[in-house]
């Protein structure tokens, strides 16, 4: 089974986003990234992802998640593939 909070123990925010080729701008808390998931069109950046929770959310199109489904979502891939 997924040990799903042992996985996004490790994540390095900065690192997936640069391996996922999104660029962002960061603050203290998150960073701030065009919205990758293709649901809106995004001219400046409305897609944040939180550094200490692993999570993201969109205030554009409302979509939340969190480091492993960004993953699966910008990748096509299942949750479980990601």
């Amino acid at each position: 089974m997924l040990n799903t909070e042992a996985i996004l123990a490790e994540v390095d925010v900065p690192t997936l986003l640069n391996e996922l080729k999104l660029t962002y701008e960061r603050t203290a808390t998150c960073a701030r990234v065009n919205c990758p998931l293709g649901t809106h069109p995004d001219t400046t950046p409305s897609f944040l992802f939180f550094f200490d929770t692993k999570r993201f959310e969109c205030m554009g199109c409302g979509e939340k998640g969190d480091a492993i489904q960004l993953v699966a979502r910008v990748l096509n891939k299942e949750r479980h593939d990601a």
